[in-house]
């Protein structure tokens, strides 16, 4: 899990963004393993889930605590492992995240 905006925020919109180019070059990076393996395997394959969202975060235990995080706890099939696989792709956003970043990345709604 990667947190933008905490401690340092440039505002949401610019951290919702921060968090789609990390996951566009972890996907990336992903690739060019795929790539250069040298025996063959099981493919390597990774889902990624961005939410944006407020979070409260205490530091001395390195533990965050958000609505979406919590939700996905209760709720197993918000996985960001589940949805990528239900609709066949590698990243997923939330509503959320979504309105700060369409007109930045493209996107499928």
């Amino acid at each position: 899990m990667v947190i933008f905006g905490a401690p340092l925020t440039e505002g949401t919109k610019d951290d919702a963004c921060r968090a789609v180019r990390c996951a566009q070059e972890m996907l990336a990076a992903v690739d060019r393993l795929e790539r250069h393996q040298t025996t063959r395997r099981l493919p390597l394959k990774i889902g990624i889930g961005i939410h944006t969202g407020q979070v409260t975060q205490a530091t001395w235990a390195h533990q965050t605590l958000g609505i979406f995080r919590n939700r996905r706890s209760r709720k197993p099939g918000l996985s960001p492992g589940i949805l990528t696989k239900e609709f066949q792709t590698s990243l997923v956003l939330s509503t959320a995240t979504w309105e700060q970043v369409h007109d930045q990345f493209p996107t499928i709604p």
